[in-house]
């Protein structure tokens, strides 16, 4: 549980160290009031605020950690034309604090055209055993090797 904290809080300063920061302090002032100096009675009339932060949702989290994987590193997909479910799977593996974390974006086929990705963070050789059997069955091959890891940031849909 902690080793997840700590991937998700490095995912998201890495993106970027002023969300993070905002994430933390929550509203913060943008003036100061503070006397020009010691012996003046001047202050500021107004105080200025930022405005209010909230945290950003399950689903913008994801969101933002897909986009940033995506950016930061070349994936190997897997294209699934026959499964009624799946549409695709990419694979990425990205160095993060000098340690390599492996991810799974799946593309759940949709009614129509297009898909809906969900990110997962899968083992190092859940790639290999995913190409092994995936032109058997997607379908089989996500529920052996990707769906186990669905907890780990817990960006999968609800299958229930």
């Amino acid at each position: 549980m902690l080793k997840k904290v700590i991937i998700v809080l490095l995912l998201l300063w890495s993106m970027s160290p002023d969300l993070f920061a905002q994430i933390q302090d929550g509203m913060t002032p943008v003036g100061q009031y503070v006397p020009k100096t010691s012996s003046s009675r001047r202050y500021r009339t107004s105080r200025t605020y930022s405005a209010p932060r909230r945290e950003p949702s399950k689903a913008e989290l994801c969101g933002m950690y897909m986009e940033k994987i995506k950016a930061s590193a070349y994936g190997r997909t897997y294209s699934s034309y026959d499964s009624d479910a799946i549409s695709k799977v990419t694979f990425y593996d990205v160095a993060i604090e000098y340690e390599t974390h492996y991810f799974a974006v799946v593309c759940f086929k949709t009614k129509g055209y297009g898909c809906r990705e969900y990110l997962y963070e899968v083992s190092s050789n859940t790639q290999r055993l995913y190409a092994q059997n995936y032109e058997e069955s997607a379908g089989a091959a996500f529920w052996n090797y990707i769906q186990p890891y669905a907890e780990v940031l817990n960006c999968s849909p609800d299958f229930d």
